[in-house]
């Protein structure tokens, strides 16, 4: 997307910086030619990454997760811990 000089001078004038107008666009409405992030989709998007974090901090706890998959199914889910991991870790080097 091109960024006019007009564009920037506003940003200026009217104290906003680069990194909010990305975030108004990513996570605000669309309304005609306006991406629009108003204080309740602003709550509303703070509220989502609030759950985000609480979920990220439980897998944290645990040491992290793991996923596998194969060719488009999902097979099995763990915990990481740092055992299992340097079980394998030792396996692959003393090849």
């Amino acid at each position: 997307m091109v960024i006019t000089c007009h564009f920037l001078q506003r940003l200026s004038q009217r104290g906003l910086s680069m990194r909010q107008t990305d975030l108004a666009m990513e996570f605000g409405r669309v309304n005609q030619d306006k991406f629009i992030l108003d204080r309740k989709g602003a709550q509303s998007v703070i509220e989502k990454l609030d759950r985000l974090r609480k979920e990220l901090v439980k897998i944290k706890d645990k040491g992290g997760v793991t996923v596998v998959y194969e060719r488009g199914s999902l097979v099995t889910a763990y915990n990481c811990n740092r055992r299992r991991y340097e079980n394998r870790k030792s396996v692959f080097q003393s090849y």
